[in-house]
């Protein structure tokens, strides 16, 4: 029964953990110097780009390669 309840525990660490852990990095990384900037470069698409030759021919051999 010991070995039991210390796998349990394990198991809750180790679910737990990474969690807490990448809540701390989140709001550590969204106080830095231009994070803000670069959630914005990330989440808002610059549509102007999707018409150049580069972005259709990448967009048609990802297509061609399934």
């Amino acid at each position: 029964m010991v070995v039991g309840a210390a796998m349990s525990q394990v198991v809750y660490v180790t679910a737990v953990v990474p969690y807490v852990v990448l809540i701390i990095l989140l709001i550590w990384n969204a106080q830095l110097e231009g994070a803000w900037l670069g959630l914005k470069f990330y989440l808002v698409p610059d549509w102007s780009k999707l018409g150049t030759a580069k972005v259709r021919y990448t967009f048609a051999i990802s297509i061609s390669e399934h």
